[in-house]
C-alpha cells in the first residue's frame, strides 16, 4: 500500500487546497493513471484543473512540532 495526500484547485487563481488522503493498492506496482482514477472517484471527477499527490513519504518536516 502506499499513502499519498490530495492537493486540488478550480482556478489557477486560487491555491491548492487539501483535499485529504488516498490509499492505494500497490502490490503490483500502481501505475499513474491509476492513482489519478482513485483520487477523480473518492474526490470527485468535476471542477478540478489541477490536482495533485504527493507521497507520505515524501514530506520533510521543516518545523519541529513539540508536545506541551
Amino acid at each position: 500500500m502506499s499513502d499519498y495526500l490530495i492537493f486540488a484547485r478550480r482556478a489557477y487563481p486560487q491555491p491548492l487546497e487539501l483535499l485529504g488522503p488516498l490509499r492505494v493498492e500497490d502490490e503490483a506496482g500502481a501505475s499513474l493513471a491509476q492513482l489519478a482514477e482513485q483520487a477523480r472517484v473518492q474526490y470527485g471527477r468535476e471542477g478540478w484543473i489541477e490536482m495533485i499527490a504527493i507521497p507520505r513519504l515524501a514530506i520533510a518536516q521543516v518545523i519541529p512540532v513539540s508536545n506541551p
